[in-house]
């Protein structure tokens, strides 16, 4: 937000941060990477940003009486390299992907760091982030962050249903995100897990 051109291109401050991000994430002594996702609310206008394969979902409310349910709404975009747009960005760079892979290596096309990948002007892993945007209403009820350590054991509607329980049982959106990281440990997820849980509270 403290980018100049925030308030006239939200989009191009949020490339801004995350290139900046990703140029100091390289002067560091770490060769590791991260994905990332972040979210944005102006107003009533919701602007999600991701890089990697973290995701996040907007949950709304459907439908009226018996019929009322929640669905989700996929926010994010997975950068991977088997994706075909990624596949041939990596390839135009003369880069590889082999067994799913990037040089059989790296799961992920985009990141911050990942500094062999971006060394000497070659950048097979980019950090140019997916944005989408939204107007939200108060028939959308929450949204869910997490990194591929939770999605990859957990899908969106098994998501959806956890978070609408736990909540009408009383639990507060910090609790609803640990259940949900307790329960891709149980099903033996072996990635990174974190998730953030956003309730939204519409004044009636």
């Amino acid at each position: 937000m403290n980018d100049p051109v925030f308030n006239d291109d939200i989009e191009q401050a949020i490339k801004n941060g995350f290139l900046s991000t990703d140029t100091h994430i390289l002067t560091l002594p770490s060769k590791s990477g991260s994905t990332a996702v972040i979210a944005i609310i102006v107003g009533n206008q919701l602007v999600v940003a991701n890089t990697g394969d973290s995701e996040c979902i907007l949950c709304k409310t459907t439908g009226t009486g018996k019929k009322t349910k929640t669905e989700h709404v996929l926010m994010s975009y997975k950068h991977v390299p088997t994706d075909e747009a990624e596949k041939l960005r990596i390839s135009a760079a003369g880069g590889l992907v082999v067994f799913g892979r990037l040089f059989g290596s790296l799961a992920v096309s985009r990141s911050f760091g990942d500094r062999d990948y971006k060394d000497g002007g070659q950048h097979f892993v980019s950090c140019e982030p997916f944005i989408k945007h939204l107007e939200i209403s108060p028939e959308d009820q929450f949204l869910v962050m997490a990194c591929d350590g939770l999605w990859d054991k957990l899908s969106y509607e098994d998501v959806v249903g956890t978070v609408c329980r736990l909540r009408k049982e009383g639990k507060g959106a910090t609790d609803v995100a640990k259940a949900l990281v307790v329960d891709a440990i149980n099903k033996e997820s072996m990635d990174n897990i974190t998730a953030l849980v956003i309730y939204f509270n519409w004044k009636k």
